[in-house]
C-alpha cells in the first residue's frame, strides 16, 4: 500500500496534565578520558587481530599512559587467550631487551619460550605454552636453575593473553596487576589509528580476558575523540549544524552521566559501551567533519539541572509530542516532562503501520508466558496525554490480559506507542470538527477536504492510504484512513523510539527554523541550563 502522509493544520483544544517530578542528586567529577566496552564486534571473542604494524606496549602510571615496549611487524598482530601451562621465571628483569635476551637459550633446548610483561618496569621469561601437567614438568626439570633461571608452575588464570606476529616470538601479557594497553604510532590524516578489522579507532586498546575464556577490547579514549565516533551514528551529518550541536551535547551528557556520576557498567571492565545499551559508536571511521566541528564548537558544554549533570535521553522521532517520563519507566523525572514537538514535520522515521493475525497475536503472548486462548479483541484502553498507548486489553475466548507501558513495544516490536488499532472489517471514521478563524466549530469530512502536502501541493485527500496528519496546538494526530481486513488487527503509528527527551527530528525541524542548540536542548529538557 502506498503511503501519503498529509498534515492539516487545525486549531484544536488539547488539554495535558503536569506531574509532579523529583530530581536527581547534585554533584560530579568529569572524567576526560573514558573507557569503552566494544561489545559489538569485540566482547568474549575467541581471538583479535589488530591490523596496525607498530604497536606501543604500555600501562598507566599516575593517570598517564606510559609506553614500555614497540613492537613492529610487517603483517599483523594476532592476539588469543593464553589457556596453556607456563612455566614463568621467579626472576625479574627491568626492560623487554633484558628478559628477550635469555630466550634463545631455553629454546636451544627445544622448548617454547616468550618474554612476558608483567607491570611497568617489570618483565619476566615464560616458557612452555602446553597443556599437560606433565609436559609442563617435563620442562621444568630441564630448564629449572639452568642459566641462572628459577621458574614456577602457572595455570590458567583467567586473565593471560598472548600475542602472535612476525619478526620475533610471541609475547606474553599477564595482566593479574594491571592491564596492558596499546597504542600506535601508525596514522591516517595524522591522526594515530587502530585498526581491529571491522572497526577503528583513536586512543587506546586494552585487549583482556577478565576472568573470562575470550577477549575483550576496550577502547580507552578521549571524551570528545568519543563523540566523534558517536554522532555520524545517531544523527545524519547532513542536518543543519545546530541540530548536530544539540545532538553532540546530549551525546556528551549522556556519556559524562553514565560514566562519572552514575557508572552503568559497575561489574564490567569498562564504563559503556558501543551499542544501543549505551550510545552507539563506530569508531575512526565514520568520522565527519560536519559532526566533527559540531562537536569541538560545544566541547565541554553540558546540561544541567539544579546544577547537576543529567542523562539526557533522546531518540528518533516522536510523532507530534514527546513523553513524559513516568509513563514510560515508573519515575517521575522533573527534566524530563512530554512537550508538543510540532516542527517535527519532516520526519527521520515516518509513520507506519504494521498487522497482527490472532495467530501471530498468540504466538507473542505464548512467547511470555500468556495464554488466553483465541484472540478475539485488540483495544487501546488508555492513552497518555501525549496520545501514546498506555495500556492495550487483548481479549481471548479464556481470558483477557492487559499490557502497559513499553511492554507492549518490546513484546510486539514496535516503532512506538504512538497509534492507533484498525479492527478487523471496520471502516475509517474521516469526520472530525475544526475550529474555523472566525473561531466556530464545523464538521468535515476528511474525503471532501483539501489538504497541503510537505511539499506544499494542495491535494484532495485521499481515503485508503495509510493515515493522514493532523497538527493541533498541541500535538500531531494520526487519522487512520485504511480499511479494516478480516483477521487482521492493523497498528497505525508514528514516532519511532520511547519518547523521552529530545527527539532528534524534532531538533532537525528547530534548527531549520532558526533555532539554537541551546534553545532546542532547553526545550526538550525541562528547565535545564545548557552551559
Amino acid at each position: 500500500m502506498k503511503r501519503k502522509t498529509l498534515i492539516i493544520t487545525l486549531i484544536m483544544i488539547l488539554l495535558f496534565n503536569m506531574t509532579s517530578s523529583i530530581s536527581i542528586g547534585q554533584g560530579f567529577a568529569y572524567s576526560e578520558e573514558i573507557r569503552v566496552g566494544l561489545k559489538y564486534y569485540f566482547e568474549e571473542v575467541p581471538s583479535l587481530t589488530l591490523d596496525n604494524k607498530s604497536l606501543l606496549m604500555g600501562y598507566i602510571v599516575g593517570g598517564q599512559f606510559v609506553a614500555e615496549y614497540e613492537a613492529v611487524t610487517t603483517g599483523k598482530f594476532y592476539f588469543e587467550p593464553a589457556t596453556n601451562r607456563f612455566l614463568i621465571s621467579v626472576e625479574s628483569f627491568g626492560t623487554f631487551d633484558e628478559a628477550h635476551n635469555q630466550l634463545d637459550r631455553i629454546r636451544t633446548l627445544g622448548y617454547n619460550a616468550y618474554v612476558g610483561s608483567v607491570a611497568t618496569g617489570i618483565w619476566k621469561v615464560y616458557a612452555g605454552n602446553v597443556s599437560t601437567e606433565s609436559e609442563i614438568n617435563q620442562i621444568y626439570n630441564q630448564i629449572n636453575g639452568v642459566f641462572g633461571m628459577t621458574f614456577e608452575s602457572v595455570t590458567d588464570n583467567g586473565l593471560r593473553t598472548i600475542v602472535y606476529y612476525d619478526g620475533d616470538y610471541p609475547m606474553v601479557f599477564e595482566n593479574s596487576y594491571s592491564n596492558i594497553q596499546f597504542f600506535t604510532n601508525d596514522t591516517r590524516s595524522g591522526v594515530p589509528v587502530l585498526d581491529l578489522g571491522k572497526r577503528s579507532y583513536r586512543g587506546r586498546i586494552e585487549i583482556g580476558r577478565y576472568y573470562n575464556g575470550g577477549l575483550t577490547a576496550i577502547n580507552v579514549v578521549d571524551m570528545e575523540d568519543y563523540l566523534y565516533g558517536v554522532l555520524p551514528s545517531e544523527m545524519p551529518t547532513g542536518w543543519p549544524i545546530e541540530a548536530l550541536k544539540a545532538q553532540a551535547v546530549a551525546a556528551r551528557n549522556y556519556a559524562v552521566y553514565y560514566t562519572s556520576v552514575n557508572p552503568k557498567y559497575r561489574d564490567k571492565p569498562y564504563q559503556i559501551d558501543d551499542t544501543v545499551n549505551s550510545q552507539v559508536y563506530k569508531g575512526y571511521a565514520i568520522e565527519e567533519l560536519a559532526a566533527n566541528q559540531a562537536i569541538d564548537s560545544t566541547a565541554g558544554v553540558l546540561i544541567y539541572y539544579n546544577d547537576a549533570v543529567i542523562p539526557s535521553y533522546f531518540f528518533s522521532t516522536s510523532g507530534g509530542h514527546t513523553e513524559s517520563s513516568e509513563n514510560v519507566w515508573t519515575g517521575t523525572v522533573a527534566y524530563l516532562k512530554g512537550v508538543p514537538d510540532l516542527y517535527e514535520t519532516d520526519p527521520y522515521k515516518e509513520p507506519w503501520t504494521t498487522s497482527f493475525t490472532s495467530s501471530s497475536f498468540n504466538a507473542v503472548l505464548n512467547s511470555k508466558g500468556v495464554y488466553i486462548g483465541d484472540i478475539e479483541s485488540v483495544n487501546v484502553t488508555a492513552y497518555t496525554d501525549s496520545e501514546r498507548a498506555q495500556a492495550i486489553t487483548i481479549k481471548g475466548s479464556l481470558a483477557s490480559y492487559t499490557i502497559e507501558k513499553e511492554t507492549m513495544r518490546y513484546w510486539f516490536g514496535l516503532y512506538s506507542r504512538k497509534f492507533e488499532i484498525v479492527q478487523p472489517g471496520s471502516s475509517p471514521n474521516t469526520s472530525m470538527q475544526v475550529m474555523g478563524a472566525d473561531g466556530t466549530l464545523a464538521t468535515v469530512d476528511i474525503k471532501n477536504a483539501y489538504v497541503i502536502n510537505g511539499s506544499g501541493e494542495v491535494l484532495q485527500a485521499n481515503i485508503g492510504d495509510d493515515q493522514t496528519l493532523i497538527m493541533s496546538a498541541n500535538n500531531i494526530h494520526s487519522v487512520p484512513l485504511i480499511y479494516g481486513e478480516n483477521g487482521k488487527f492493523i497498528f497505525v503509528g508514528q514516532g519511532y523510539g520511547h519518547g523521552i527527551g529530545m527527539s532528534q527530528s524534532g531538533a532537525k525541524g528547530m534548527a531549520a527554523a532558526g533555532f539554537t542548540y541551546d534553545e532546542i536542548l532547553e526545550y526538550y529538557y525541562t528547565g535545564v541550563e545548557v552551559r
